[in-house]
Parts: structure tokens; sequence; C-alpha cells
């Protein structure tokens, strides 16, 4: 096992990461199988939530324990040599999606989820693995929790089942994109990541859209990622009323969304529907991951690989002049 240290901060040297979303142990061999045959072009992985699937292992008669150790043991020739870094899901809340109520404490409450990991959470001043950032070379990543601790929140706050509070997050948040613009000129680029999708082309989840919009478009974050649609969807920089702004990225006057959450778990995938009007891109019958790849101050490149077959399937490039 090895590791190594990141670039300094605001560095302009470039990097890439593996991008996942939605992968349990069932359907999503070849997805861990293309990202290790891409490890030299890797520096580390972001997985947006719904790690493992542990509480979906009564649908195959598995147990808790027995699927998050399968993996664990999956992303282990990943992990064991760069960073993996995460963020919570609604399948990380308790031992069972279908029946949580049979759930001991100890599986409740994201209790699995905030032990077994480490992410940034103590030196970005977040909380305990459900919120935290970081900065690595010439971005800043922001990793926020669509589940808990907001108004309307699917999973809480003060329920069994979504636990919470965990502090105060919208405050934390904005206070952390407050300190990312004031340091734009080093650091450059502003990537949001959570859960649920702000936009999809099933139209929006209001509450969570109520609640993280503003602040995307306040702070000109440059792209929000999201899982929870078992899908992949790339769209067109959206604007606040849910339209496509122009039909490129060049120089995007708003922010750019895309759905990854076609990683591979046991519920399959899902098919895609409704608004097409912002939608670039859209597969819903391959699982896979993205490769995000920071070229230089002004220029990404995004990437979604099909896993099975290892194969590059829809990529874009997004250019903004660098102030």
């Amino acid at each position: 096992m090895s590791f190594t240290t990141p670039p300094p901060v605001g560095s302009r040297e470039s990097f890439a990461i593996a991008h996942i979303g939605d992968m349990g142990i069932q359907h999503s061999q070849g997805t861990a199988n293309s990202i290790i045959a891409h490890l030299a072009s890797l520096n580390w992985t972001l997985h947006i939530g719904d790690l493992g699937y542990p509480d979906d292992a009564y649908l195959y008669g598995g147990t808790y324990e027995q699927t998050y150790t399968t993996f664990m043991n999956e992303i282990a020739p990943i992990s064991s040599i760069q960073a993996y870094m995460g963020l919570p899901g609604n399948h990380e809340t308790t031992c069972n999606e279908a029946t949580p109520h049979v759930c001991p404490i100890a599986l409740t409450n994201y209790t699995a989820y905030r032990t077994r990991w480490e992410f940034n959470n103590a030196a970005s001043g977040g909380t305990q693995n459900m919120w935290y950032s970081f900065d690595y070379g010439m971005a800043h990543f922001i990793q926020v929790d669509t589940e808990t601790d907001f108004p309307g929140s699917p999973e809480g706050p003060g329920t069994r089942l979504g636990g919470g509070p965990f502090g105060n997050q919208l405050a934390w948040i904005e206070a952390d994109l407050q300190k990312a613009v004031g340091n734009r000129a080093n650091v450059p680029w502003i990537i949001m990541s959570g859960h649920r999708p702000v936009w999809f082309s099933g139209g929006q989840d209001p509450d969570v859209n109520t609640f993280l919009l503003p602040l995307i478009e306040q702070y000109k974050v440059d792209i929000y990622f999201a899982g929870h649609e078992h899908i992949y969807e790339r769209y067109w920089p959206i604007n606040s009323q849910g339209q496509a702004s122009q039909k490129d990225y060049n120089n995007p006057s708003d922010p750019i969304y895309i759905v990854n959450g076609a990683g591979g778990n046991v519920e399959g995938h899902q098919s895609g529907s409704g608004n097409t009007s912002y939608l670039a891109y859209r597969n819903d019958q391959d699982f896979g991951w993205g490769r995000f790849t920071f070229m230089n101050v002004s220029t990404l490149h995004w990437e979604f690989f099909w896993g099975d077959m290892n194969t590059l399937i829809d990529e874009c490039y997004i250019y903004k002049p660098y102030v």
C-alpha cells in the first residue's frame, strides 16, 4: 500500500479524479475494473453517496456487514494507493432501507458511514463526514449533505431515520463558499457535490433545489455533481428558471450540472424521462464512471466510461477565462 501527497494548494499542475455515484456490489464490478485499469491517469476518487448499498443486502439474501466488506474489498485496489473521498447518500442512513425500524441503534443515523470513513471534516470545520471541503491544486471541492440539516431535508432532521441535526449546514456552506470565492485568484475552480440533484431530467427535487440553488448561483459554483438518480445525464448550463442558458460550455454564464448515479447497484437503472430542454447527453443503459481532468486554470475535461466494456462513451471540454 502507498500514497502520494497532494500538490500544493494553488498548483497549476494538471490532475484527474475518478467520479462514481451509487455503486454497490451488484452490477458494479465492471465500473471498479475500468477505474483500476485507468489508475495511472488518476490522482484520487470521489464517490458522491450511496457507497456499498449494505442496506439493500436483504434483496439478495446477504447481510449488512458482508455487503459492506465485499464493497470495501472491491475498491481496495483503488483506496489502497489513492484517497477515496465520499459523502452521505440516503443508503448510508440505516441498516435496512425497506424496514429501518428493525435496525439496531448502532446502525441508524449514518453511524456506520460516520465511523468507517475519515474525510476532511475536522480540518474544514465540517461535521462527522456529513459535510466538508478541501483545496486540491487549482480546485476547491465542497461536499454537502443533501439528506439532513436543512429545511425540508428528506431524511431529517429530528427523525430516527435521518438522525441530526448534525449542525448548521447552511451557515457552514455559505462561510466555506465565501472563503473559496475570496481565494479564487489562487484556486480558480469551485466544484460542489451532493448526493441528490438540484436539476435533472425529471425536473428538480424542490427542497434540495431551494436549499442549494441560491448558494450555487450566488457564489458562482462552476459545477454541481449529483447522483441518486440511477442514470448518467450531462446538462447544458442551467439558469435559475431551469432553462439552458447556452448550448455549449464556452465561458458558461450559469453553473453546469451533471448527474452520475450509474456506478452499478442491485436496484438497476432508472429510465430517462421528463424535461430534456437542458439535456446535452443521457445514458440510462450502461453502468460506468467519470474521469474529471483539471487541465489548467481555464480548461476542464469531463469523460464518462462504460465500465463493463471499459469504453469512453461521452466527453466534453469546459472553458472559462482565468481572471
